[in-house]
């Protein structure tokens, strides 16, 4: 994990993020860089958000996580704005509507 979190550095991913702890008496905020709360799950999830968003099937997102359960595999999607509004707009995507991952690069 903390080759994760050295390689995270090296990439420039320091912006500052703020996460809550809560507890019985209060709720506390938290601000860290980003490389810091970096974790192999926030990998996981930044897979299954982004091959699901570039049209990949479900069933092969759940074969290279090894995900078993498609309720569980739902809890990680974390569309985008964007893709959700492509999504209610056209709930059956052809092959001409660009995600965001046909602009990177």
């Amino acid at each position: 994990m903390d080759y994760l979190k050295e390689a995270a550095e090296a990439a420039g991913l320091n912006r500052m993020t703020t996460s809550t702890k809560t507890t019985k008496v209060q709720i506390e905020a938290i601000e860290k860089s980003l490389y810091k709360v970096m974790a192999s799950h926030t990998a996981k999830r930044t897979f299954i958000s982004l091959s699901h968003e570039a049209g990949m099937p479900i069933s092969w997102i759940m074969l290279y996580t090894g995900q078993k359960s498609y309720d569980i595999l739902v809890k990680y999607l974390e569309m985008h704005k964007e893709h959700k509004l492509n999504l209610a707009l056209n709930p059956m995507p052809d092959k001409g509507i660009r995600t965001k991952m046909d602009r990177v690069g």
